[in-house]
């Protein structure tokens, strides 16, 4: 099996105002989740490489957006990011603090049934990429009393 090496070197850092979520899904994609996190918060599989690597970044900085999620054996990635996104929704949503602009799925390739069910989540570009896709939308302003 081929493992895909990326580094996020593409990105500049601007802060996590820019509503970048990463999304790591399936089990033959290998990144450097340092660099990752300095960027964006990052949902990764729970796998050895990713516990290793989450232990040592939350060692250095608790305060750091990383989520590790539990994975489905025997799902496709395609299957397993479809399966995350409303919980990814959830946490970064609409009436998060920063709701999420952009996902960044590693991975995972934008089937017909995926942006299906992005553009419930008002997603309106969805860009094949080197890793998976990209898929954007439009975040309306919710007011918060």
């Amino acid at each position: 099996m081929r493992q895909n090496h990326i580094t996020p070197a593409d990105y500049v850092l601007t802060g996590f105002q820019i509503s970048k979520i990463a999304v790591i899904v399936g089990k033959n994609v290998c990144l450097q989740l340092d660099a990752l996190i300095k960027i964006m918060p990052v949902w990764a599989p729970r796998l050895p490489h990713y516990e290793l690597a989450a232990k040592r970044i939350i060692e250095l900085n608790p305060e750091v957006s990383l989520t590790l999620f539990n994975t489905g054996n025997s799902l496709s990635p395609e299957s397993e990011f479809l399966s995350l996104l409303s919980t990814i929704d959830l946490h970064h949503g609409e009436f998060s603090s920063t709701p999420w602009k952009e996902l960044q799925v590693y991975g995972a390739a934008a089937t017909e049934e995926i942006s299906e069910a992005l553009r419930e989540y008002e997603v309106d570009q969805i860009t094949p990429t080197a890793f998976g896709f990209s898929a954007t939308r439009v975040v309306r302003q919710t007011s918060r009393e």
